[in-house]
């Protein structure tokens, strides 16, 4: 894949709002840009551009990370849309693994920082049918971008949905505080939804040994600001 002058061929998006931002599969996020068309892909808007970023980013704000992929889905579900109508005022690439960088209008940043083996998993839509990406460690341009998921990880996102259906959020009164928060609290690895999940190791606690939400809670929370003290 030819190399790219990276500058120049997404010139177009500069200055452009953000029209709808969403959170697709797994931490994947979508950022459409411009004018909205209402046919999008999962039922979301298409913008005339669009940027998709599905591994390891982070929303800077001065010197503080506001949230990133490792948040659970539902808090990036419910914080992402707190860019739309920002405008892109810079796009830039960095580093020599290229990562992407792109500034916004309100002073926030997007930063991708890839953390597992190969190439980082950004990409812009240019066009209709047009993606920038990185392959082999080269930003070029080819006919489609990180938007195609596959049937395999589709397949697990689905598995991970359900499962966290059925697990729910365990509570029992009084809730002293949420299990993200919480000392005994040990996350979970796995897909989609199932990082909204976690085991509490809570020796005397009611879920000892058992899954609980980022939003379950017993009794015997303690805080991980106070155990740190």
């Amino acid at each position: 894949m030819p190399e790219i002058d990276f500058a120049e061929t997404v010139r177009p998006l500069i200055g452009l709002p953000i029209g709808h931002a969403w959170k697709g599969y797994g931490s994947a996020i979508f950022l459409e840009l411009g004018k909205l068309r209402p046919t999008g892909h999962n039922d979301h808007p298409t913008g005339e551009f669009c940027i998709g970023i599905e591994w390891d980013w982070r929303l800077e704000f001065g010197s503080t990370v506001e949230f990133g992929s490792s948040n659970t889905g539902a808090e990036i579900n419910k914080r992402i849309s707190s860019i739309e109508g920002a405008a892109v005022e810079s796009l830039e690439t960095f580093g020599r693994v290229p990562e992407l960088l792109i500034g916004l209008s309100t002073g926030h940043r997007i930063r991708t920082t890839v953390m597992t083996t190969g190439d980082p998993e950004w990409s812009i839509r240019i066009g209709e049918d047009k993606w920038v990406y990185v392959t082999d460690g080269k930003v070029g341009r080819s006919g489609e971008g990180i938007a195609n998921t596959t049937p395999e990880e589709l397949a697990e996102f689905e598995l991970a949905k359900k499962t966290a259906t059925r697990w729910s959020v365990p509570v029992l009164e009084p809730k002293n505080g949420n299990c993200s928060q919480c000392v005994f609290y040990v996350r979970l690895d796995g897909q989609g939804s199932l990082f909204d999940f976690g085991v509490c190791i809570e020796a005397n606690g009611p879920f000892d040994g058992k899954v609980v939400n980022v939003h379950s809670g017993c009794p015997e929370f303690q805080s991980c600001d106070v155990a740190a003290k």
